[in-house]
């Protein structure tokens, strides 16, 4: 953003918090994220719930074939004791048959009260008769017990002995048997559904019996009994700090119980990957909807401002409008002024007291057609004429004359960096305007302050917008005007260039600045301001840049003739004005000519039609009711061609020059007309000798 533009941005820009749409991407993006929220809640629990009922039925099938595994064992000690209730002979021979007819059996021992081996499959020692639960020597007849598993010398591997009470005739000891603890598992290793899984084979004390879940897994996650009774969907946490789904199934005659558990990451990992990925989603929402946001409310910043400078245009039209009204009525009180007053001086006697209050009355008039001329010059209905001109020896002429007036504490810095580069248009109006613009600077610093003067060339690869209008892609001069003082407000910025508008009350005319925007716009190029209270302003004039002439001439240009005289020729004075009408016939019949007016287009024109050839020429207004002065004049082309006419008017402009042109006008002057100007005009239509 350039800094000349700052302070219309910031008015034109809304509080983007405030702005509907905002709200509404707001709300339907906290809408679809807690829908999608929502629905990842929801997927997590069915996977959650998923897995556990997939676990609860492994854990149940683990359990059932863990029974019939241990029942086998349990019945083989039971017939054991049988025999030795029977007294049946030969007792580890039978066992020793047993032993090799049940896979999950390895090795049978009947021992004594005092643990001596009585009979046995296997001529290894049996298991010391320690760390069982329940403990051997309180067990009943129907009760199993379980040792911790421990590494079994004929096999290598881990086994879990059983053990049960036998009594008879006094006498009783204990049945054992061993069984791999890699049994208990049953088919769990070869159907085991991932390989996170874990299972373990719990005593009712929590010891681990067999499965893949270590001991030390299970001592640091929970208080065995506590694992064991942990069950359902929810993410148990261990003290390695996984978190695992755990399922458990009791094989109650046995005292048993089977655990089941696999990492809760693992089992979200899938859902993981969707979280992440509506997460990625939620945030590329949010990004492109911020950024539609910030193009439409730029887009609305943007339309706010165009709206803003269409408006303020409208409104220089309107009052351009209406000033143009004014000054043609003003024109036409100025002629009279004018007229009479010049007509007044030539019937006065030199250097006498008239004389020199006549003086006074046209000078007075011809401030009043300055101040007319600037009126039409910002309606812009009055053409200026243009010619290539160098910018910077205009802007010295400038600086000569404003560096007089400058007070003692009022510097001028001047930076004339561009000094043979040339612009199009009026320099005398260019002049005027740098004139006004150094005169505002000086006003606004009435003791002390800083007057800044800069030319330079810019070269603009992109179109530009500024504070006052567009400058496109080329070559630029920008003239700086820039001051020290106190600044303007928001307010005043806003108002700046209307037409009569002025912040020194009675001392202002309000149409310096409304020229100055006016010469610009005439010249092709745009105007930046940059100001801010208490810090100064700075007026930016981008002129379009063109080629210097290939020669310039410098000669004086020659003085003016005397005013030629007519010969009697028939000039006819069309004006709606009856004063203007009586003044322009008087002053014709003082020149020599014999003029007939008429206040009426349509009786004008009807005496032409009458008697074509009367008329030697034709002076008509423009502006008239009815019929205005280009119509009068094509009808009176239509009617007899070479009758010159001439057509006055307070407006000017290119459009009035081609309908006049069209026409068949010979010469478009501008009022209010001074005598000598309007005696060359006649005289140069009618060919009368200088």
């Amino acid at each position: 953003m350039p800094p000349d533009t700052r302070s219309e941005r910031l008015a034109a820009a809304p509080r983007w918090w405030a702005h509907p749409a905002v709200g509404i991407a707001i709300v339907l993006w906290a809408m679809l994220a807690g829908a999608l929220g929502l629905g990842l809640w929801h997927l997590r629990q069915d996977t959650l719930e998923t897995q556990s009922q997939l676990l609860a039925s492994i854990a149940s099938s683990t359990a059932d074939e863990l029974q019939r595994g241990v029942q086998g064992v349990v019945i083989a000690l039971q017939a054991a004791r049988e025999d030795l209730d029977e007294g049946l002979p030969d007792t580890g021979a039978r066992l020793r048959r047993r032993a090799a007819l049940l896979p999950m059996v390895r090795n049978l021992w009947v021992l004594g009260p005092d643990g001596q081996v009585l009979a046995a499959s296997t001529a290894l020692p049996p298991p010391p008769m320690a760390d069982y639960l329940p403990t051997p020597f309180g067990l009943d007849t129907d009760t199993v017990a379980f040792s911790a598993p421990f590494r079994d010398p004929g096999e290598g591997d881990a086994s879990v002995a059983l053990a049960m009470r036998w009594s008879r005739g006094g006498l009783q000891g204990w049945v054992l048997g061993t069984m791999p603890a890699g049994a208990m598992l049953g088919a769990f290793p070869r159907a085991v559904p991932a390989a996170d899984t874990r299972l373990a084979v719990l005593r009712a004390d929590g010891a681990v019996l067999g499965g893949t879940l270590r001991q030390n897994t299970v001592e640091r996650g929970a208080e065995p009994q506590a694992l064991a009774d942990t069950t359902g969907p929810a993410p148990v946490a261990f003290d390695d700090h996984s978190r695992r789904l755990v399922q458990r199934r009791r094989v109650e005659p046995l005292g048993l119980t089977v655990v089941l558990t696999r990492d809760a990451g693992a089992v979200l990992a899938r859902w993981a990957d969707i979280r992440r990925l509506v997460g990625w989603s939620l945030l590329a929402i949010a990004a492109t909807l911020a950024l539609l946001l910030w193009w439409l409310l730029r887009a609305e910043a943007h339309s706010r401002r165009l709206q803003r400078r269409l408006g303020r245009v409208r409104a220089l039209e309107a009052l351009g409008t209406l000033a143009g009204g004014v000054a043609h009525d003003f024109n036409n009180i100025l002629a009279a002024v004018l007229g009479y007053g010049e007509m007044a001086r030539e019937g006065a006697a030199p250097d006498s007291a008239l004389a020199r209050q006549l003086d006074q009355v046209i000078a007075a008039a011809l401030r009043g057609k300055g101040v007319v001329e600037r009126i039409l010059a910002f309606s812009r209905g009055a053409s200026r004429p243009t010619a290539v001109f160098a910018l910077e020896p205009m802007v010295e002429q400038t600086l000569a004359l404003i560096a007089a007036t400058l007070p003692a504490g009022v510097r001028l810095e001047r930076r004339l960096e561009a000094p043979a580069a040339c612009v199009r248009g009026d320099s005398a109006a260019l002049f005027e305007a740098v004139m006004n613009l150094c005169t505002n600077a000086r006003l606004a610093m009435p003791e002390q302050g800083v007057l800044g003067v800069r030319v330079q060339q810019r070269t603009v690869a992109e179109a530009r917008e500024l504070s006052h209008g567009n400058v496109a892609p080329g070559r630029w001069l920008v003239l700086e005007i820039s001051d020290t003082g106190e600044g303007m407000s928001a307010a005043t910025l806003e108002r700046l260039f209307e037409p009569f508008f002025t912040t020194r009350g009675h001392k202002g005319t309000g149409l310096g600045l409304a020229l100055v925007h006016g010469v610009v716009q005439d010249m092709g190029g745009a105007i930046d301001v940059w100001t801010r209270p208490g810090a100064g302003s700075r007026f930016s004039l981008w002129l379009p840049e063109v080629p210097a002439p290939a020669e310039a001439g410098t000669a004086e240009p020659p003085a003016a003739p005397e005013a030629p005289r007519g010969q009697g020729q028939a000039v006819l004075v069309v004006d709606d004005d009856p004063a203007l009408v009586a003044l322009a016939e008087e002053s014709l019949a003082e020149l020599g000519y014999e003029p007939v007016g008429f206040d009426d287009a349509e009786r004008a024109l009807a005496e032409v039609q009458a008697d074509p050839a009367r008329f030697d020429l034709v002076l008509t207004d423009e502006v008239m009711p009815g019929m205005n002065g280009t119509a009068l004049a094509a009808r009176l082309q239509a009617l007899r061609p070479e009758l010159p006419v001439l057509l006055m008017s307070g407006f000017g402009g290119a459009q009035l020059q081609q309908r006049a042109q069209a026409a068949g006008v010979r010469r478009v002057l501008a009022k209010p007309l001074q005598r000598d100007e309007l005696a060359r005009a006649i005289a140069g239509c009618l060919e009368v000798p200088l």
